[in-house]
Formats: C-alpha cells, structure tokens, sequence
C-alpha cells in the first residue's frame, strides 16, 4: 500500500490574515498521511521582547500553529533563520505546542537540533532531517552543544546526521532553508551542497526560504528541489513582492520513492492550487535553465553584479557607518537596500548593532558567495 507524503514551504499567520484552504487544496491534503511545513516563526506574543540581530523579527500567535493542525499539518521543520527570533523563551514557547514526534531541524540542546524524526510509511522507515544556513540562532560550533538553537548545514554533524540516517532507514529526505531571497535561481554553491547530501545517502533534498519557486533536477537518479517558495507568509502577501509557492508531493512504494512538484497560489484569504498553469510553466522553465550551464552560470552572474552594485557594497558601507530604526519586512532586496540608504542619511544604530550587521553578512553563506562571485568578477581574481 503506497503511502503519501506532502511537503510545504515557509508558513507565518502573524495574524495580519485569516486564511482559509481552497477545497482543491484541503482534498489533496486530506489523502496524505504525512503533510510537513516549515514553521517561518515561533509562536509566541509580540509582547516579548525579540533577540538581538540584524534584520526582522517575526512571530506568530498560537493559533497559527493550531490553524496548520487543523489543515493536516502533522509534522514541522524549525530549521530555519526566524525560529531563534524571540529566543530561547520563542522557541520554548512553540515547543510546548508540539510532540517531541513531530518537529525537526532546532530544539533546545545540539543533540536535539540535529537529530532526525522517522516514521513508517508503506512499511519502510523514513528519516526526515531538516538544516539552514548560519544566520541568527544557527548551533555553529561544537561549544553550543548544551544551547538552544537549529541546526547549522554546513556543520560536520548535519552530514553526519545524513549518513547515520542512511545506516538507520530505507529513506532519507533532507530539507534546507538556504538561499538568495526573491531570486529564482539557485547559487552554484547550494546545488553542491545539496548535491552532497544526495552523495551522503539522502533519497530526496527539498529547499525553501527564497519566498519563490526555483527548479528542480534529477542528480544520480534523486531529485532536488531548491525552493518551495512560500506556504503562506501573511506579512508577505501584504507586500508587492509576495513571492510564489509550491508543494511536493511524494508517494513511497515498497519498491520505491517517486515525487512531483505542484504549485500553488496563496491570498491573504487562504491557499488554492495553482489552476492558471503559470506555476507549473515557471517551475519547468526553471528547471530546464538548470540544464543549460552556460545560460545558467551567466544568469547567476548577473544577479550577484546586480546584488553588489545596488544592494551589498552600500551594506557593508552601513554596517561601518550606522543605521536607522529597523524596517518592515519587505523582501530580501528591499530590506538589504533600505538599510544601506538609512546609513548615507545618517540615522545611526549603536556600534553593537553595526557589529550585528557586519555578522550577518559576513557568516551567512548565501551573502557571502554573492559578494565573492561578484568581486571576482569586477577584479578579474582567479582565486
């Protein structure tokens, strides 16, 4: 008997909305045994104070949690650069409204953020493992072993983590939350990455925090998705940039696992399949620009010039200079372009939180690559 999995991106009802499922969507959901989506943000009120870092800070109510239950949400990935916002007191609080069975990727020891969640489906057994990249609450070092935070992927015991779930299960699907913001192609560097994991023993890698669609491709027979895009982010749909989504729907057999990507549409109101056929042409075209290394490496190459000329040299030059009072989550460019303008006007952070910013872009993989791909460029660097 085939059983059915269903994969979901980034999920954040800060309260903004009060989404509903189409009865397309809620049907498909239905017939799945497993549904699993990445909680964006911990549940807890705004009243709490949140950590000290660079960038937004989000949360989400209770109910918002409750919402993904009812819908047929059973299992949570909290692996991702939002769920450490509120701290070790936000990730406490989501915690407490969900099984130790039920969530992967953070928890409130190193232990716990890297170990896997398994489960049985058409009677093989099935690892599930969750990693991001390092921004703020990432477990990076081997001294944060009795801290509370996610799981860091490119940490020596994620890929440990892949290749005991290999000894231990039938099948390994490994989910990343990496990636350029709003950006419809995937770094070269995350591809090896992810490729990597396929090479570890992971049967299926499946991306998200781009808030947008990217292709997939079949590497040794696995497949690779590089983002799911959005689930639904209230905060975001309020925006211009509102991003895109998908699913993945994945069916173990006793002789196999097989999985196909569906897009979705998402409103403030709630989530529908995609039925326009736009999702589906984007995901393909997508796709096929991955195969085309010529075309594809230029693209890439044009987004990091694009992101250093107008976004990443004046951030840099902020994080030195000072900057204003935090800004509304927007999108990934937005955000990184309002905080390079807030320094050449002269608003001024303290020196701690111009030390936080100088972190965030040098320690976060996806930051770091553009910048680099970029100056090699400009300088004409082979190294």
């Amino acid at each position: 008997m085939p059983t059915k999995l269903i994969f979901l991106g980034d999920y954040c009802a800060a309260g903004v909305g009060n989404p509903t499922l189409a009865p397309d969507l809620h049907s498909m959901l239905s017939t799945a045994d497993v549904v699993c989506v990445n909680l964006e943000a911990p549940t807890i009120s705004r009243e709490h104070r949140p950590s000290p870092k660079a960038g937004p800070s989000i949360c989400q109510p209770a109910s918002a949690l409750e919402t993904c239950k009812r819908w047929g949400v059973t299992h949570f990935v909290l692996a991702n650069n939002h769920i450490m916002d509120y701290g070790v007191v936000g990730l406490h609080a989501t915690l407490g409204q969900l099984n130790e069975e039920n969530f992967f990727g953070a928890g409130l020891s190193f232990e716990r953020a890297y170990r896997p969640c398994f489960l049985e489906a058409a009677g093989k057994r099935v690892a599930l493992l969750a990693f991001a990249e390092a921004q703020f609450g990432v477990l990076q070092s081997n001294s944060d072993r009795e801290a509370a935070g996610y799981a860091w992927v490119d940490h020596p015991q994620a890929r440990q983590a892949v290749r005991n779930a290999r000894a231990e299960s039938d099948f390994v699907i490994v989910q990343v939350h990496a990636g350029l913001e709003m950006v419809d192609l995937p770094l070269p560097e995350w591809r090896v990455r992810y490729r990597e994991f396929i090479d570890l023993g992971a049967d299926l890698v499946i991306g998200h925090h781009p808030h947008v669609i990217q292709g997939g491709e079949c590497y040794k027979g696995k497949m690779i998705y590089y983002s799911l895009g959005n689930f639904y982010m209230d905060i975001m749909l309020r925006q211009k940039d509102a991003g895109s989504g998908g699913a993945i729907v994945v069916t173990i057999e006793p002789d196999g696992l097989k999985s196909e990507f569906i897009p979705l549409c998402a409103t403030l109101s709630g989530v529908s399949l995609d039925q326009s056929g736009k999702g589906e042409a984007d995901y393909k075209m997508l796709s096929e620009k991955l195969t085309d290394e010529h075309i594809y490496l230029h693209e890439v190459q044009e987004i990091c010039d694009k992101f250093w000329k107008n976004v990443y040299s004046q951030y840099y030059s902020s994080a030195l200079l000072g900057l204003g009072t935090q800004p509304r989550l927007r999108s990934a460019y937005g955000l990184l372009r309002h905080l390079a303008a807030s320094a050449l006007k002269g608003r001024l952070f303290n020196g701690k939180s111009n030390q936080l910013l100088l972190v965030h872009n040098i320690r976060i993989e996806t930051h770091r690559w553009v910048v680099e791909r970029a100056l090699k460029k400009s300088t004409g660097s082979r190294v």
